[in-house]
């Protein structure tokens, strides 16, 4: 038994693919998260049941999946953006597959696509914050240098005081819009890059996850602040290879 997850894209209802719009107008459960997707595309589709799953628990959610696959409809669940970034699925499919219902997932255009596509620019590997950083950025699948923040800013740092990763975002403070920032290391950095944002200064990504302890979480949640497409996570644990293989997924992703 199977039912299907849709990614609805980044908002304009014309940036569904072509395969998840035709599972919307095949579908006869629709279950959508309605605090996210365009009512244009809920309106798309003919189901004769139309569940709003904002309030909705996650068991009460899986039920009506349940109940919508048992009786031989077709059933589809509608994400916003793609559901494979913080689509909250995998709790959903967990719990269906011990009854034996699977999922099919369609793909949509992730918020950080259709943000490039908004502000006319690429996503490009730019600059990190410390040297492990750059040097675990694939080669393959762009052609774009990568630099170390680390290599600029040391009179700024001696004369303010401040670590070298943030001294080094700040001397380069004007070549960060549109680029892409990578801190797997430093929250000062973080937080520095995050302070420009507030000046009109806004990169076209920021992956941000800190480690440790020390301000590690708190600039982690400063950044869900800011009005920027960004990958992150919450609490003090996360680091370099966190950091490193988001990247490298988009590289990957970019280039397929």
């Amino acid at each position: 038994m199977k039912y299907t997850i849709v990614g609805a894209g980044c908002g304009d209802p014309e940036l569904i693919t072509v395969k998840g719009l035709r599972y919307l107008q095949e579908a006869e459960v629709l279950i959508y998260a309605g605090s996210l997707v365009n009512p244009a595309l809920v309106e798309q589709c003919p189901a004769s049941v139309k569940l709003n799953s904002w309030g909705m628990s996650l068991e009460e959610i899986c039920s009506a999946v349940e109940e919508g696959v048992r009786a031989g409809k077709k059933v589809v669940r509608l994400h916003s953006g793609d559901p494979a970034i913080y689509g909250s699925i995998v709790e959903q499919m967990d719990i269906l597959e011990k009854k034996g219902i699977f999922a099919d997932i369609i793909p949509g255009v992730s918020s950080m696509f259709g943000a490039a596509a908004a502000l006319r620019t690429e996503y490009t590997p730019r600059f990190t914050d410390i040297r492990m950083v750059s040097t675990g950025i694939q080669k393959k699948g762009h052609n774009c240098s990568v630099e170390c923040a680390l290599d600029y800013g040391a009179d700024i740092a001696k004369r303010e005081g401040i670590t070298r990763s943030s001294a080094g975002f700040t001397a380069l403070k004007e070549r960060l819009s549109g680029s892409i920032v990578v801190i797997g290391n430093a929250p000062s950095a973080l937080f520095a890059v995050c302070s420009f944002i507030d000046e009109g200064i806004v990169p076209a990504l920021i992956i941000g996850t800190p480690v440790g302890f020390v301000n590690a979480a708190e600039s982690k949640e400063y950044l869900r602040t800011k009005p920027v497409s960004a990958v992150s996570n919450v609490g003090t644990r996360g680091g370099t290879p966190v950091a490193v293989a988001s990247l490298n997924e988009i590289i990957t992703m970019y280039a397929e």
